[in-house]
């Protein structure tokens, strides 16, 4: 059973909320793997579909202020972000109609794993251009309003699957 929606429940989500949102902006991903794990902890009887439909209304509203934030601010790289953009379209189509037909076991089990295995990828860090490894594509350098520069990652590691690792 679910907890009862009380007004000390409603104050803790809002607190979540907040602290997905800053999290989420901060490191760019809407903070969709954050309140998705915790919901499904905090509600074991929902289905996936509930919970994945709640946490993509959280990070849409959640990356839509981001998004403005960042634009005052000129960081954006606006043709990156449109290539994803469109590409992401089909995927979260595929993942409204697979969250709709999984399991919640089912649904768990592949929420686990691939979280450990974001979080093995992300803390392993993958080579550096120069490293043994080629690069393709048009090299893409990305400067902020400051104007500081930084070198996209993104010809080569979108291009071989992988990302550079900073610092």
């Amino acid at each position: 059973m679910s907890p009862a929606f009380t007004p000390a429940t409603a104050a803790e989500l809002c607190a979540l909320g907040f602290l997905v949102g800053v999290f989420g902006t901060l490191v760019g991903a809407g903070g969709g793997f954050i309140l998705t794990p915790i919901l499904l902890l905090v509600y074991p009887h929902s289905s996936p579909a509930l919970l994945t439909a709640i946490s993509l209304v959280a990070v849409f509203f959640n990356a839509g202020s981001g998004t403005i934030v960042y634009a005052r601010q000129r960081r954006i790289d606006y043709r990156s972000g449109m290539i994803f953009a469109v590409s992401t379209l089909p995927g979260s189509v595929l993942g409204v109609i697979v969250a709709g037909k999984v399991s919640r076991p089912g649904f768990d089990v592949v929420m686990g794993v691939v979280l450990v295995a974001v979080a093995i990828w992300l803390r392993r860090g993958l080579t550096e251009p120069g490293d043994g490894e080629t690069s393709r594509g048009q090299a893409r350098v990305i400067t902020e309003r400051a104007p500081r520069r930084f070198p996209s990652a993104s010809s080569s590691a979108l291009s071989s699957g992988r990302t550079s690792r900073s610092g």
